[in-house]
């Protein structure tokens, strides 16, 4: 598997598959960095587990705790009823904070895939209310992110 962003690859695969990978790439490009098992890509964590037990690999995770953790509440200014719409600046913060939520929903915060759906409809001319249901959103997804696991393929032959 290959995943290219912008200056970025992301590379997957057999020992010897991944030799010859490089040695293509070595011949028309410089390499900068080199991460094994534990590496960001696009912002998010990838890394091998290693059992304690086995003293091996034991399965993936993937994970985008730094970006939860810099996710913000849109700021509400008092005296506001629910149902009065945003100025540009509140508009602005958001289809802002609507952005952010968008990269980790699409990425590792699945959960939160039906409330940011809710919350895009809003961002034509969301109102105060839908400013309170967003940072809603912002709170859940940064009091228990999702940290997606994967696991190998188990080879069982009859």
């Amino acid at each position: 598997m290959c995943c290219l962003h912008v200056d970025d690859l992301f590379v997957t695969g057999t020992p010897e598959c991944l030799e010859r990978f490089k040695k293509v790439v070595k011949s028309e490009f410089q390499i900068g960095h080199e991460d094994v098992n534990d590496l960001m890509f696009n912002g998010q964590r990838v890394n091998w587990i290693i059992s304690e037990k086995a003293k091996k690999k034991s399965h993936t995770t993937v994970e985008q705790s730094l970006c939860v953790s810099e996710l913000t509440e849109v700021v509400i200014p008092k005296g506001f009823k629910d149902e009065d719409t945003c100025d540009k600046d509140l508009h602005t913060a958001y289809r802002s904070r609507l952005g952010s939520i968008n990269w980790l929903q699409s990425r590792t915060q699945f959960q939160s895939c039906y409330q940011f759906s809710r919350c895009a409809s809003a961002a034509a001319s969301p109102a105060i209310g839908d400013c309170k249901v967003l940072n809603k959103l912002c709170r859940q997804i940064v009091g228990d992110p999702i940290e997606i696991m994967f696991w190998p393929l188990q080879v069982i032959l009859c």
